[in-house]
């Protein structure tokens, strides 16, 4: 059905009817008409897109509270809404993403509610800016977005999706967590939904990577001499096939790491026992200071020319985190985070409100949810391991990976780095990863199969712009009910992971 939308009158009449809706804790900031003709977004000023209309809305939950989400309505409405994720640290709107119109979808994103706290500019500690990023600004986008849409289309969307991949997957996992019935279904990829701990990990990496003066104790050459190094031991141990240049799964047993670093004091001598002590740390991943428990995964082997603390020039970058730094008042004290006292406080403190780990998603469950998550087996920004074991908590309180693989699946993808990076896969089935995942979930909520398989593969493009495939490959549910379910790099121990969680 077509949605006749590009005249000022249609928009006029649209901005009456909402004008007489009360929008809980929002205000709607602006009405615009994107499309052919318009110069309200100069990129979508084409008739490759559907004729739409975009509203800019802004929420609010306390003083320090600032929510800005846009909501796209096109005329070519499939009757769904999508929810997009933001990344990082949010702060800004990610226009491609609005090409999903192109699909029949009404989309929405939130900018997190950091846009008013950019980059530095994080001015002191708020449990207001906490919230919004971590879960309240998702939802809240995603409850006003369904008024809106039953207001301009005359009736409710018949299902709403979320996708949303780094930050997007604590926004997707925190969903189906808080509020189960927002979403019929979610697609998730290398998520930082274990929240506190995701973070408490990069400050890890950088402790051990990157010297007391500032300088790295390994640059570009080394990380990709390193990375050599590791898929030639994981080839030798059966790994992946002859011609990949990535590793498949790296990870063979407990004594990986140790192996590894004996390989690599063969292959290259030259390298000190305390450069190789940094890398060995940073493979076993940070761990309390008194107790020994593990607080995250450590870097995955192979992920090492991905990883900025041995790739960039970072003598200028400070390390600090937007949010511990503000909650301890001092600058860069998370340079000097103690794994003991410190990491405990933030777990009281904070921990609750940014997480999103929480193995219950019976609620989802029980309303006919569907989730296809992923990670990349070379992601070093979210560890595998992490999401392995969540898929595990998961079977554990919910009866058994049969009853749990009937809503999520997830996939562990060779080789794939954060984002679109990677040597190894990042294309589906040789196109957008995302637009077919969205397809295949779309079918899956619509009583479809659930997906056996994705076909995965590294897409290049010569200087003309043709894409050809370095490899093709089937890659299988994880299956949390073989052996191998439990065999992975050590991660978060439950202790720090049955904390409460907060809504």
């Amino acid at each position: 059905m077509a949605y006749y939308i590009n005249s000022e009158q249609k928009i006029e009449d649209f901005k009456k009817k909402l004008g007489g809706i009360s929008l809980p804790n929002t205000k709607v900031a602006h009405i615009g008409f994107v499309g052919e003709g318009s110069d309200e977004i100069e990129e979508f000023n084409s008739a490759e897109y559907p004729a739409t209309v975009r509203v800019v809305f802004e929420s609010s939950f306390g003083d320090d509270s600032y929510i800005r989400s846009e909501l796209w309505l096109p005329s070519n409405w499939s009757g769904e809404l999508l929810g997009l994720g933001n990344g990082g640290y949010g702060g800004t709107l990610v226009s491609k993403y609005w090409t999903y119109t192109l699909q029949g979808f009404a989309t929405v994103e939130t900018d997190m509610g950091t846009s008013r706290l950019r980059a530095e500019d994080f001015p002191k500690f708020s449990y207001d800016v906490l919230k919004d990023y971590s879960w309240r600004s998702t939802h809240i986008m995603t409850v006003v977005a369904k008024i809106i849409a039953e207001v301009f289309y005359g009736k409710a969307p018949t299902r709403s999706f979320f996708m949303g991949s780094s930050a997007g997957g604590l926004q997707g996992f925190s969903e189906v967590q808080r509020f189960p019935d927002d979403y019929d279904g979610i697609i998730v990829g290398v998520p930082s939904n274990n929240g506190l701990n995701y973070h408490v990990y990069n400050i890890w990496l950088f402790r051990q990577l990157v010297r007391a003066d500032g300088k790295q104790y390994f640059l570009n050459a080394d990380a990709e001499r390193i990375n050599k190094c590791a898929v030639e031991f994981f080839r030798a141990h059966g790994d992946g096939e002859d011609e990949d240049d990535f590793i498949t799964f790296p990870y063979l047993d407990e004594n990986t790491v140790d192996d590894f670093i004996k390989y690599l004091r063969e292959k290259i001598p030259e390298y000190t026992a305390e450069q190789l002590n940094a890398l060995r740390e940073a493979y076993n991943g940070p761990r309390h200071a008194k107790t020994g428990a593990q607080i995250f995964s450590g870097l995955p082997i192979g992920s090492e020319i991905f990883c900025a603390y041995m790739t960039k020039d970072i003598m200028h970058t400070r390390c600090g985190n937007k949010w511990f730094d503000p909650y301890f008042g001092v600058l860069d004290k998370s340079q000097n985070l103690k794994f003991t006292d410190d990491y405990e406080m933030l777990l009281r403190d904070i921990g609750p409100h940014i997480g999103a780990h929480n193995p219950d998603l019976s609620e989802f469950m029980k309303c006919g949810g569907k989730i296809i998550s992923y990670s990349g087996a070379a992601d070093r920004s979210g560890p595998f391991g992490d999401m392995l074991k969540y898929y595990n908590r998961v079977c554990e309180r919910l009866g058994g990976f049969e009853k749990v693989s009937g809503f999520f699946r997830h996939f562990t993808l060779p080789g794939k780095a954060h984002g679109n990076n990677g040597r190894g896969a990042n294309v589906y089935r040789g196109k957008n990863m995302d637009e077919q995942l969205i397809d295949a979930l779309r079918a899956w909520c619509a009583g479809g199969e659930a997906p056996e398989h994705l076909t995965v593969a590294h897409e290049v493009k010569d200087e003309n712009g043709v894409s050809s495939y370095t490899f093709v490959r089937t890659v299988y549910p994880y299956r949390a009910d073989m052996v191998e379910g439990r065999d992975f790099p050590k991660t978060t121990d439950d202790k720090y992971l049955d904390i409460p969680q907060y809504k």
